[in-house]
């Protein structure tokens, strides 16, 4: 492996901590920067939508594990807005620019939204991120109660008629 004195990664999911653990199999000693948008340390998205809703699961169970010492500078909550290859830097959202001799882009995918949708509505939360999944259960459980079936049944009829479905 060529000799490299420091790595950003910029995307702080799955993709960009496998990308630190296999560096560090690898061998790689030099500095180890991974930039991610979201303030929590890489998690498993899927349980989000039933385990931590449903309130079986904390948060702060979701997260993965390591094999190998990562010894990584993490950089959570920015967001990186631009790239200067030239330069060979990586510019934050906070105007911070980090230098870099090699860079792996590992940054996923947003949610996607359905077109004609309610998606200015207040009470339509996208679930992606462990704050999408405190701030849903805050609102359905915490302030409007657990609903019961027939709730569930008439959201569930205005959210098909909003798509032009029969329920």
């Amino acid at each position: 492996m060529t000799a490299r004195q420091s790595i950003v990664i910029v995307g702080g999911g799955l993709a960009g901590l496998r990308a630190a653990e296999r560096l560090r199999e690898l061998g790689y000693a030099g500095s180890l920067t991974m930039v991610g948008e979201e303030r929590h340390a890489p998690y498993n998205r899927p349980p989000l939508s039933k385990q931590v809703l449903e309130h079986k699961l904390h948060p702060d169970d979701l997260g993965f594990t390591t094999y190998v010492d990562l010894d990584v500078e993490a950089r959570s909550g920015v967001r990186a807005t631009r790239l200067e290859p030239h330069t060979r830097q990586v510019v934050l959202d906070t105007g911070e620019a980090l230098d870099y001799d090699g860079l792996v882009i590992a940054t996923g995918v947003s949610a996607r939204r359905l077109p004609n949708g309610p998606n200015d509505d207040e009470r339509v939360l996208t679930l992606r991120t462990v704050d999408d999944a405190v701030i849903s259960f805050e609102r359905n459980y915490e302030q409007a109660g657990t609903p019961n079936y027939e709730d569930r049944k008439k959201w569930g009829k205005i959210a098909l008629a909003a798509f032009g479905k029969q329920a």
